[in-house]
């Protein structure tokens, strides 16, 4: 008889987890663990190492034919010879296999002299380098040849200062020997298991910490990895998701008025439409039509037009008599969406309102009337559209910009706001952030995509180059033409104020720099996330109106700032960005006619950081950057997901798992067709394990 499901959360919650019950954990190093977000046993043991030292295999020296890391079995051939310098010592030896001898150095471990004597034998583990004449080791470790069947793989974990590997192998020991492991909830139907070869999970949380070779490393990750996985896409799909197949919305009916309508606004267009522009047009068009909930996602790279889609769609709405809302994450964003539909709308007939964080109340009433009588066929505006009361007549779409700036909860309240008739509205996402196709299957699979790759013609490639700190004269000697051009700038800095762990560039000392040595005679401004709401807008809105030459800022501008006079934009250390971040910066210039120019200043020696960089000088299409991006810093917070408190994945890799991928989506899909009990008793099972392992996932997602 399965547990109930107060029963399974009931043994979710045990005080005798606590760090305290274990030894070798004082205040100090609790405070640490806490700190890497370890507060309780459980949370020790889903802390899974980062890496390991392999013992499990003896290498005879005499194999050893390339550089790397070997254990090897081998006696001490020669009396240690013993040097110093100042505060410098080290200890020189020659290890034997019978065979074949290495030279092995160890730097300030005098003590090693008594221990190490000719003729003892022991097993080391080390780096051998085949450099030099003779093969050498630098501080290999090692272990008293009594242990050699006792030999696997050492786990290494992530630290914080105060812990050491030895502490936390420890610790975890003392967990496992407990039998914590085969306390967690197995949210996995014993079918599944067997069909995808998976193991127990209590194996699987023993030998992540404990493998005694790669195959059972392998078995453990393997499971372990399908568990991140299928746990989040069940919160997802599960729970505190509305299942839209269960709801409906209204069908728009096409008439001759509402052709004609749609006729006038295109021909109205001072350009031609994208194919791809047409093409999600009618990928909209045609599911407003339909009583399902449309639930699309309109990817467009940066500058491909999206907003001219929504454009259409609210239009479309508006004509056949139904309302729309648009919700922007920045009041500056709102007001450019405002100022370009409102003159459109106006020429067919439509009204559209503005609703902002600063607006007055009297205006605020006015606004709620004309939404809850019909009057307004589009309402624009920032989160201050989740805060108000708001009825609205017909409400037929709802469209969120850059959706993935607004938390879940924040995306969930703007499907149910309230109208009469008690359907939902459709929805269409849009993002110019391009999403990898496997992160879109996992955090996405339920919505339908329309992808804008092609660009409005007129605009042209911003010129891409990568510069040091020697190039800074020239880059700002390129900057001062195009502002004596009539053009405007952007300089990107990744902190706000100097700080003594890193020599990365400030916002604060690049805007006095630049204003009192390089540009005293321009007009310059300086923008972070720190500023009141207030004070953002005006200074982006002066910027937009050519009250300043050049805005210095963090990212907060990465996103919604349309200036097609900004011709240039400089990234002070461009290393410490990624590359999607770095291409939604660069589409802050080349909105307009001007040729423009991005910098991305850079002193890194590090070869990947320069590989990154090169990536972006050699590619503009911003999907192929999200794809080696995706591959080289893994999904990290490639949605804004820290905002969402989404798990990070610390052993999936949506590249090389993709038969993880479709396993998982295949279960979920499975088990969405259950019969009842059986389906409610495996997302009891579910519901627990989420509690366990990520308990602030309470309600599940809405992406």
């Amino acid at each position: 008889m399965p547990a109930s499901k107060s029963e399974l959360h009931k043994q979710a919650v045990d005080p005798q987890l606590d760090l305290n019950k274990l030894r070798g954990l004082g205040p100090k190093r609790r405070e640490a663990l806490e700190a890497m977000g370890v507060s309780n046993q459980r949370e020790l043991l889903l802390l899974f190492p980062r890496s390991y030292d392999d013992w499990s295999t003896l290498t005879p020296l005499s194999e050893v034919q390339e550089p790397g890391l070997y254990t090897f079995r081998a006696e001490i051939a020669n009396r240690p010879q013993f040097s110093r310098r100042g505060k410098l010592s080290w200890l020189r030896l020659r290890l034997w296999d019978g065979v074949t001898s290495v030279q092995a150095t160890y730097f300030n471990q005098p003590w090693l002299r008594e221990k190490f004597q000719p003729g003892d034998s022991y097993i080391f583990h080390g780096k051998l380098d085949l450099s030099g004449p003779r093969k050498t080791t630098i501080n290999p470790a090692f272990i008293s040849t009594d242990l050699a069947d006792q030999l696997g793989m050492l786990a290494i974990y992530p630290l914080k200062q105060g812990l050491t590997q030895k502490l936390l192998r420890a610790a975890v020991d003392q967990a496992l020997a407990q039998g914590l492991a085969s306390r967690f909830t197995d949210p996995l139907p014993a079918q599944a298991r067997q069909d995808y070869g998976l193991s127990s999970l209590d194996y699987a949380l023993h030998k992540i910490h404990q493998p005694q070779n790669p195959y059972e490393l392998s078995l453990a990750r393997k499971r372990l990895a399908f568990d991140e996985l299928f746990l989040l896409r069940a919160a997802m799909q599960f729970f505190g998701q509305e299942d839209l197949t269960q709801l409906e919305a209204p069908a728009l009916v096409t008439s001759d008025r509402i052709k004609a309508g749609m006729r006038d606004l295109r021909e109205s267009l001072p350009f031609e439409l994208t194919r791809s522009q047409v093409e999600a047009i009618n990928d909209v068009l045609r599911d407003l039509r339909q009583s399902k909930p449309m639930n699309r996602l309109l990817q467009g790279d940066v500058g491909s037009g999206k907003t001219m889609v929504a454009l259409f769609a609210a239009a479309y709405v508006g004509l056949a008599g139904g309302q729309s809302l648009l919700m922007a994450p920045t009041s500056i964003l709102a007001e450019q969406h405002y100022a370009t539909f409102q003159p459109y709308f106006q020429s067919i007939g439509l009204k559209v309102n503005l609703l902002l964080g600063s607006t007055k109340a009297a205006d605020r009433r006015s606004l709620a009337e004309a939404c809850q009588s019909g009057e307004t066929s589009l309402l624009i505006g920032t989160h201050a559209l989740l805060q108000e009361d708001l009825h609205f007549q017909n409400l037929v779409l709802a469209i969120t910009d850059e959706q993935h700036r607004f938390g879940v909860k924040q995306r969930a309240n703007l499907g149910s706001l309230k109208q009469t008739g008690g359907q939902v509205p459709h929805r269409l996402l849009m993002t110019a952030t391009p999403i990898p196709r496997s992160f879109a299957m996992i955090f996405f699979h339920d919505l339908d995509m329309s992808i804008m790759r092609d660009m409005p013609s007129g605009r042209q490639e911003v010129i891409t180059e990568i510069a040091s700190s020697q190039d800074l004269p020239r880059v700002y000697a390129r900057m001062r033409a195009e502002l004596e051009n009539g053009g405007q700038a952007y300089v990107i800095c990744p902190l706000i104020e100097e700080s003594e762990k890193t020599d990365w560039e400030s916002a604060e000392t690049t805007y006095r720099d630049l204003a009192e040595r390089v540009f005293p005679d321009f007009r310059l401004a300086l923008l972070h996330g720190r500023l009141k709401a207030e004070e953002k807008d005006t200074i982006m809105e002066a910027f937009v109106d050519k009250k300043i030459d050049i805005l210095v800022s963090t990212t907060v501008v990465e996103v919604g700032v349309d200036n097609p006079e900004a011709s240039i934009i400089l990234v002070k250390s461009a290393e410490r960005f990624g590359l999607a971040q770095l291409h939604q910066l660069r589409g802050r210039v080349g909105r307009g006619e001007r040729q423009s120019y991005c910098f991305l200043h850079s002193d890194s020696d590090q070869d990947t950081a320069q590989e990154r960089l090169q990536t972006l000088v050699q590619h503009t299409d911003g999907f192929a950057l999200a794809e080696v991006d995706l591959k080289m810093r893994g999904p990290g917070d490639f949605l804004g997901t820290r905002q969402h408190g989404l798990p990070s994945f610390q052993l999936l890799n949506i590249y090389d798992d993709q038969t993880i991928l479709r396993e998982v989506n295949a279960l979920i899909d499975q088990i969405d067709q259950w019969p009842e009990p059986e389906r409610s008793q495996e997302l009891d099972l579910i519901s627990c394990a989420l509690s366990e392992r990520y308990p602030h996932l309470e309600r599940g997602l809405v992406l």
